[in-house]
């Protein structure tokens, strides 16, 4: 009985292995003792896992302190250089600050091609901007201070967005200034030139000129230290689309100006801000205005250069893998790949269309826009009957795709059906080279956590979740979950309570049949093998 009981154990596991396809390796673990603290001190959460293009991991988490009554404490850590260690813990004393403070909380972990990691953390009256490397954190500005390269009275009042560090250890960071007699003004800075100057700085004046930068906002930065971001003029009705880098500014688009790829006539209305790659190219979303625009089609999205840009959709343009009636009323999360690119989530309108499967992913797929993933739609790999649940965006939302230089889209999703229940409605797809979503993971999976193929810890997945704080493309200086290769990082939380952080090799080939008839055969043999005389 024992050894029947062993077999369809193994059985069970073998199949739920094999059918994940992709191979595992184990980040983090809570009840692991967490690097940099004191010695009983174990990770007890993990969340918002970043990738570099060569596997390593930075990620948040909490570390418990030993006894009855545990202290817990926010941190960082990170396996940039080759092996795992803490970045700040809360409560560590913060290096070169005076007089003497401590680490509260920190922004989200980004993690660049030679492990460095930059953040904003806070202290007990300030917010303070690291370089991280191989556990040594560098000062780089603090609030409260003079901000580089303007007037002595001019001084960092709040950090207006997290840092980025490219591939070559420059940092970019963006703050709010508080400025005598203005009630409004920020700018981005960078130490690109080895010194910490103003890349751009507006400031909001009681009667601004028309052609005056009044606001600054939402930069990203490839690596190579190249910049895209958005800059508002005059009273902030006209705003305009930037690249920078090696000291010189194109201005892609700005309001009233022509609008790329449309018949004279046709203008930029108000913009969004912009991503960009390693090639220096841009996407970004804005609006329209021009003859037959109405709310409609009011609003497109651009890709291209200071050599060109080209429109890659409109709204109430017809949805490629949609019904002919079918059309784009909303875009979300616009993000651009190494490859030039771009995926975006969308919400449709038509007559056929319901709340049921009003929302989906596309991107673009050897230059084709491509139907990646739709609500009401067969979930790949999923129990039999599974559908896509609500993939509508919102605060609360984990669908946030994250895109590669191949190519490839990664995402988690909710799931409805008759065999759907609350211990198996989310998953985690990305796609393969040829677009195709591929199951992961999902919640109800048997999942093993232990790196040796000879020693197996079999768990139960309760919940799975890629960073999501916002979407990349994978060379825009934010926390990607993907990177060119195909490695995928993914936090998994299992039902006795334990969590973790793995990396996922999604771009090796599938075991063939023929190797799942092997494991099995192995595994009944060794069963067998197990079996009293």
């Amino acid at each position: 009985m024992a050894a029947q009981i062993s077999l369809a154990l193994l059985l069970a596991i073998s199949f739920a292995q094999v059918s994940s396809a992709f191979p595992v390796r184990t980040v983090a673990l809570t009840g692991a003792q967490a690097p940099g603290a004191l010695e009983g001190w174990r990770y007890s959460n993990m969340s918002q896992p970043a990738i570099n293009a060569v596997g390593e991991v930075a990620f948040s988490g909490f570390a418990r302190s030993p006894g009855a009554n545990p202290t817990f404490r926010s941190g960082k850590w990170s396996e940039g250089g080759g092996s795992l260690h803490k970045i700040f813990l809360e409560g560590d004393p913060a290096p070169g600050v005076s007089p003497p403070d401590r680490f509260e909380l920190g922004s989200a972990t980004r993690i660049n091609l030679a492990g460095q990691s930059a953040l904003s953390v806070g202290l007990s009256d300030s917010n303070a901007l690291y370089l991280e490397e191989n556990g040594t954190l560098t000062l780089l500005v603090r609030t409260g201070q003079a901000a580089h390269g303007l007037a002595p009275d001019v001084s960092y009042s709040r950090v207006g967005q997290s840092p980025v560090v490219d591939d070559r250890g420059h940092v970019t960071f963006a703050m709010l200034l508080d400025v005598p007699g203005l009630f409004n003004a920020a700018g981005i800075w960078s130490n690109r030139s080895g010194e910490i100057a103003p890349v751009v700085v507006g400031y909001t004046l009681p009667s601004p000129p028309p052609t005056a930068i009044s606001g600054v906002d939402s930069f990203r930065m490839n690596g190579s230290g190249e910049l895209a971001y958005l800059v508002q003029y005059g009273n902030g009705q006209v705003t305009g689309v930037r690249a920078e880098g090696d000291g010189v500014t194109f201005e892609i688009a700005q309001t009233g100006l022509p609008a790329a790829g449309f018949p004279d006539g046709y203008s930029y209305a108000r913009l969004d801000g912009p991503t960009i790659n390693d090639a220096g190219h841009v996407a970004f979303t804005g609006g329209l205005t021009g003859p037959s625009i109405d709310p409609s089609n009011d609003k497109a999205i651009w890709e291209g250069g200071p050599d060109g840009l080209r429109v890659v959709s409109q709204l109430g343009a017809q949805a490629p893998g949609a019904d002919s009636a079918a059309n784009f009323s909303r875009f979300y999360w616009t993000n651009l790949n190494g490859e030039g690119g771009v995926t975006f989530v969308a919400s449709l309108t038509g007559p056929s269309v319901t709340e049921n499967d009003d929302v989906g992913l596309w991107s673009e797929v050897d230059s084709e826009l491509k139907l990646i993933v739709r609500e009401g739609e067969p979930a790949p790999g999923a129990p039999l009957g599974a559908t896509f649940g609500s993939l509508s965006p919102n605060f609360l939302s984990n669908f946030v795709p994250h895109s590669n230089a191949r190519g490839q889209v990664a995402f988690t999703a909710p799931l409805t059906g008759a065999d759907i229940t609350p211990e198996n409605d989310q998953g985690l797809w990305v796609t393969n080279l040829a677009g195709e979503p591929q199951l992961v993971v999902c919640e109800g999976d048997l999942f093993d956590v232990n790196d040796d193929p000879l020693i197996n810890d079999f768990r139960t997945i309760s919940r799975v979740a890629i960073n999501n704080i916002t979407s990349s493309g994978g060379e825009d200086g934010l926390g990607s979950a993907l990177n060119a290769s195909g490695q995928l990082t993914m936090y998994l939380s299992f039902t006795d309570f334990s969590a973790g952080i793995f990396v996922v090799e999604t771009l090796v080939p599938e075991p063939s049949s023929a190797a799942t008839s092997i494991l099995t055969l192995a595994l009944l043999a060794a069963v067998r093998r197990r079996q009293p005389a």
